[in-house]
């Protein structure tokens, strides 16, 4: 039951976002537009192609973009839950020991 509500709200955040664009963030955060995601029984992926780097201080940082941007897209996933942790909250997509966080609110990424 718990599963199809966090699916529910992940559909409803990808389909609503302000013009195909979210804010993706794994130690760098990056201006992302959304080519294609998929919601599986256990887990969720989404493939993304990075725009352009929103913070890109660090040495660190500019490794990871540079990663990232190796290739004309990316792809994360996760499972939608972890004990009792859920992957989706209402405002942001990620959770303890996934590695990256999604901002996919449309007034979020419209005022970025």
């Amino acid at each position: 039951m718990e599963v199809a509500r966090i699916k529910g709200g992940l559909e409803l955040q990808f389909k609503n976002l302000f013009e195909n664009k979210l804010i993706f963030h794994e130690r760098v955060t990056i201006l992302c537009e959304l080519v294609n995601y998929e919601l599986k029984e256990d887990r969720f992926s989404v493939e993304l192609k990075a725009i352009k780097a929103l913070v890109n201080e660090s040495e660190g940082q500019n490794r990871m973009y540079q990663h990232i941007t190796s290739k004309p897209t990316f792809t994360v996933w996760s499972t939608y839950t972890l004990g009792n942790y859920k992957i989706f909250d209402g405002k942001k997509i990620g959770m303890p020991y996934c590695p990256f966080l999604i901002f996919a609110d449309s007034a979020v990424v419209e005022k970025t």
